[in-house]
């Protein structure tokens, strides 16, 4: 999509964190900026100028439970944004599964996703 306009500039800068929080508790989150700059000609406009700066939030936290039982609760959250010509809403949803370990090589998983039903894409095109 990109290589139909003239100038995109984008930018970025992640953080990660990966603890053992208890013996029973393990996390690892993530927080991500992003920014994106964009300058070209588009159909008749003879030079759009956009940008854009959003952020995305995520932890995975897993929890060691009775009778060798694993939960694991996922929550995302991504900042509106804008990347070129596109401008996305916020969006945010949550997951959750239990694992059990069988046998030696393999396990049995439950899991629900989006349990709140909020993982709503909601994207515009405008210039």
């Amino acid at each position: 999509f990109t290589g139909n306009l003239k100038n995109v500039h984008d930018a970025y800068v992640g953080l990660n964190w990966s603890h053992n929080i208890t013996k029973w508790w393990q996390t690892n989150s993530n927080l991500s900026v992003s920014g994106t700059y964009t300058r070209s000609p588009i159909a008749d406009v003879s030079e759009l100028r956009v940008n854009g700066l959003g952020a995305v939030v995520s932890t995975t936290n897993i929890f060691n439970l009775p009778k060798s039982w694993k939960g694991e609760l996922s929550l995302n959250y991504n900042s509106p944004n804008r990347w070129t010509i596109w401008r996305m809403r916020s969006i945010y949803w949550a997951s959750v599964s239990f694992t059990k370990d069988v046998w030696k090589t393999g396990n049995i998983r439950i899991s629900a996703e989006d349990i709140f039903r909020t993982q709503i894409n909601r994207l515009y095109v405008s210039y």
